[in-house]
């Protein structure tokens, strides 16, 4: 008779997240995640493989938990009104004391260290973004808030490269009083 697993998988992965998300992958070791978790370490082989098909799967679960209500506001609302609301989330993510920044882009600073799976990963995910923004903004163009001579995808390129770097900034304890101002000049800069 087979045994009953003992540990509840969601709850693994987002220990697992929080920790990969705190100190990266290369520099988390399986005997942090083995304690993080609560999971021996037979039982986490057995179910992810090694620590790369844990992080992928950690990186799976966090897009699904965390990211994917980001595309839904701007798929539920394709127009400025789903940009704003969109970017006024990242606004008061990036101003809370504990931001840590994006899993997802931080995994890309580790680009030599991580499978080439989770790599592919975040790409994929960066095209949903890419294609959930770009339909907002043409949503917006129709209604006449963003000019129509700009392009869509491009601008849409545009703000995923902010959000890359305001990832970064919004880690400065200093930057947080700067990073609505800074969100209000991007606004601005898609309606001119």
């Amino acid at each position: 008779m087979a045994r009953l697993k003992e540990y509840d998988r969601q709850d693994v992965l987002q220990k697992a997240s929080e920790l990969f998300w705190l100190k990266g992958f290369e520099a988390t070791s399986m005997s942090e995640l083995v304690q993080a978790t609560g999971l021996n370490s037979a039982s986490m082989y057995k179910e992810f493989g090694n620590k790369e098909g844990l992080f992928d799967s950690a990186l799976q679960d966090y897009q699904k938990t965390r990211l994917e209500p980001f595309l839904k506001i701007l798929r539920d609302q394709p127009d400025m009104k789903g940009i704003e609301e969109f970017l006024g989330i990242l606004v008061s993510i990036a101003q809370s004391p504990d931001f840590k920044g994006c899993l997802m882009m931080n995994t890309l600073s580790e680009e030599h260290s991580v499978s080439p799976a989770a790599l592919r990963r975040v790409d994929k995910f960066c095209v949903k973004l890419n294609e959930a923004l770009a339909g907002a903004i043409r949503g917006a163009q129709k209604e006449g808030i963003i000019p129509r001579k700009k392009d869509p995808v491009i601008l849409a390129e545009f703000i995923i490269c902010f959000i890359h770097g305001m990832v970064l900034y919004g880690r400065v304890g200093g930057h947080k009083a700067y990073v609505e101002p800074i969100v209000d000049t991007l606004k601005a800069a898609l309606r001119t």
